[in-house]
């Protein structure tokens, strides 16, 4: 750290204002932290996919039926156990957490399940794949009575810039390299381009990334997914920055050929190695690059999982 020219210093850099880098900010403010929280984009563009995402928010009282849901969602990959524990633990603490920590009022909550005039478009997710054991005690929530209208990202956002003492938030300013102790191999601080102006910050206390996918990278997604024509459905920021920073500081790639989208499998030249909603039902069968079949073409189309 002593040989670096540092401009500023914080205890938490977190990149990548979205769902995730806002709660990591707000929750590390709250610890008492100064935290720095950017994003590439302008200001009224921040917000990643949480922004422009359908809102939706799952939620369960049932911490083992969770853990069983999301084993079978997960497939073939291989996930740690420990993280199978702290995702389903969440699942049961997401509602207490938004009206707790983030101030949602109890009668701003729809739960879509239990209200009789849930939607049909929501009713697909309650739960999404009921056929997996442990859906039957999964809950959908919304921090308002519909969806699509970024009521959860502007919650997210709101406390962020309630806590202005302890989080500056600087726009248009992607991070563009790691600073990474040589003997420890700690990440001690953040390379940035704050409007053209490249800053050095040290963390600290650690940099947390949330910096969101590679769809929007098109050499990224034929590399990792094979697909050579694709329309992502995603914010046009989200272009794999993170992923190259992290393997420049030797982090090794996980589950890079797990995508989840609409209608991809078709694109696709190893249709078999791929998870893929078909969206095609009645229309034609689907076959593999060994020319047999490999999935339900009567599927209809969700989240991406299908059995092959």
């Amino acid at each position: 750290a002593d040989t670096i020219a540092w401009d500023g210093e914080y205890d938490v850099v977190v990149i990548g204002f979205g769902g995730a880098g806002a709660v990591s900010a707000c929750y590390a403010a709250d610890a008492g932290a100064k935290v720095l929280l950017i994003d590439k984009a302008p200001q009224g563009m921040e917000g990643g996919n949480t922004r422009f995402c359908g809102q939706i928010i799952l939620n369960s009282d049932d911490k083992e039926a969770m853990l069983a849901y999301n084993k079978a969602m997960a497939g073939d990959f291989e996930i740690d156990e420990e993280l199978f524990d702290v995702y389903a633990e969440g699942l049961t603490q997401t509602k207490t957490m938004l009206r707790d920590f983030f101030g949602v009022p109890e009668e701003n909550f729809l739960d879509w399940k239990e209200d009789s005039s849930a939607q049909p478009m929501i009713a697909m997710f309650i739960p999404e794949y009921p056929e997996l054991e442990g859906g039957d005690a999964l809950h959908v929530l919304t921090v308002s009575d519909n969806v699509c209208n970024s009521a959860l990202w502007k919650t997210y956002r709101n406390k962020v810039m309630s806590m202005g003492d302890n989080i500056d938030v600087w726009y248009m300013s992607p991070a563009t390299k790691l600073f990474q102790d040589p003997v420890s191999r700690a990440v001690i601080g953040v390379e940035i381009d704050k409007a053209g102006e490249t800053v050095n910050i040290r963390a600290k206390n650690g940099v947390v990334m949330t910096m969101g996918g590679f769809e929007n990278n098109k050499q990224m997604v034929e590399d990792f997914l094979g697909l050579t024509k694709s329309a992502p459905a995603g914010t046009t920021f989200n272009t794999g920055d993170g992923i190259k920073m992290a393997m420049a500081c030797g982090a090794d790639l996980w589950h890079m050929s797990n995508v989840s989208g609409f209608n991809w499998a078709y694109q696709s030249p190893y249709l078999s190695t791929c998870s893929s909603a078909s969206g095609l039902a009645g229309k034609g069968i689907y076959a593999g690059i060994s020319g047999k079949r490999f999935m339900d073409e009567s599927a209809g189309t969700r989240h991406g999982r299908i059995d092959i």
